[in-house]
This record gives C-alpha cells, sequence and structure tokens, in this order.
C-alpha cells in the first residue's frame, strides 16, 4: 500500500461491520469472504445466511473435488451447519445444499426474473 493511502470498508473493517449488523447474508462457497464472515458472526452473535448461487451443484462439486471435499471438512461445512438459513436460488438447490449441510434451515427464494419474455 502506497504511504498516504488508507483502506477503509467492509475488508478491512469487516468485525466492526458484522458486530454492527443484524444480520449478515453473504454470497457463494469456497471463498474467503465466507469464512472470514461466518466466523465474525459467529463471534459477535449475529445470524447469517449463505446464498450458494449454484456452488452447491453435483458439477460444481466435481470440479477440483479433493479440495472442496478438504476444504469442506474444516471449514466450509461448519460455516453451512451453523448459519441460521441457508439461500436455494432454485427448487434443485434444496436439496444441493440439505446434501452438504441435512440439519440446517433451508429457504427457497429465487431471482426475482420475470422469465415470460424469454
Amino acid at each position: 500500500m502506497p504511504v498516504g493511502i488508507t483502506v477503509r470498508g467492509p475488508e478491512t473493517h469487516l468485525e466492526a461491520v458484522v458486530r454492527g449488523a443484524e444480520v449478515v447474508h453473504m454470497h457463494g462457497l469456497w471463498q474467503a469472504h465466507t469464512r472470514r464472515g461466518a466466523r465474525a458472526a459467529r463471534r459477535a452473535g449475529v445470524p447469517y445466511l449463505i446464498a450458494a448461487h449454484g456452488m452447491a451443484e453435483p458439477w460444481a462439486l466435481r470440479q477440483k473435488a479433493l479440495k472442496k471435499a478438504i476444504y469442506t471438512a474444516l471449514v466450509e461445512g461448519k460455516n453451512l451447519r451453523r448459519a441460521a438459513c441457508l439461500h436455494a436460488l432454485s427448487r434443485p438447490e434444496i436439496g444441493h445444499l440439505r446434501a452438504l449441510a441435512p440439519k440446517a434451515p433451508v429457504c427457497f427464494v429465487p431471482n426475482g426474473v420475470n422469465l415470460a419474455p424469454f
């Protein structure tokens, strides 16, 4: 970082931002922001949701499967199991999320897209 430059925002002040939140909604799996955000939320006692956006689909899990299996066992599994809710964007995703975290609540809230013109 160049001298005189100060970085601010949720990335640099994540714990403070999470402590001030009523709920944290994270997007994606296998990423640093999900790991850091879930841990900060648990420490602060703030409920959190995780939306996988298709990252829990069988096809996606087969990509770099060994890495994901290890990461799930060490980190992501706990994040998913301890979430207040997992956010499924499609009906099939409900089952994909339940396969990773069988006891975690799952809510189905699809994207609000009108498909009629297509």
